[in-house]
Formats: structure tokens, C-alpha cells, sequence
């Protein structure tokens, strides 16, 4: 009796290819933190700016019809 046992292959990665991933891991990693503070600075901009209004062009609020008066005594609005 005989087993038909199949065998893999297994490849093995030069260790070189490891080294290209950790620096373009490293790469990716520096790229997104200068966004990331890039960002943080533009917030931090953005919170500090002062914008001067001319109160006289500000555009008014719309004036609202005034609710109509109750007459409790004929229970009409």
C-alpha cells in the first residue's frame, strides 16, 4: 500500500526584501505623521485667526411676526 502524500514547495524571501519593506513601511510611516502635524498646524492656525466684522454690513436678523394676544375672556387667539 502506498500514501500519495503531496510535498510544497516553500519559498523562502531573501532577507533584502525584508529590509525594502521595513523602509518603505518606514517611509510610508514619516509621510503620514509630516501630514498629520501638517495638519495640527493648520488647526492650530485656523484657531488663532481673528476676523474683524463691520457690524454695519452684518446682515440683520429677519424680524418675526409678533405671536397674536390671547383673550381669555372670549377664548379667542
Amino acid at each position: 500500500m502506498s500514501l500519495n502524500v503531496s510535498t510544497k514547495r516553500v519559498q523562502v524571501a531573501p532577507p533584502m526584501a525584508k529590509v525594502t519593506e521595513s523602509v518603505s513601511y518606514m517611509k510610508k510611516f514619516e509621510s503620514r505623521k509630516r501630514k498629520y502635524e501638517e495638519r495640527l498646524a493648520v488647526q492650530s492656525e485656523a484657531k488663532r485667526r481673528i476676523v474683524m466684522v463691520d457690524f454695519h454690513r452684518m446682515l440683520k436678523p429677519a424680524k418675526d411676526p409678533r405671536a397674536p394676544k390671547r383673550c381669555w375672556d372670549t377664548r379667542r387667539f
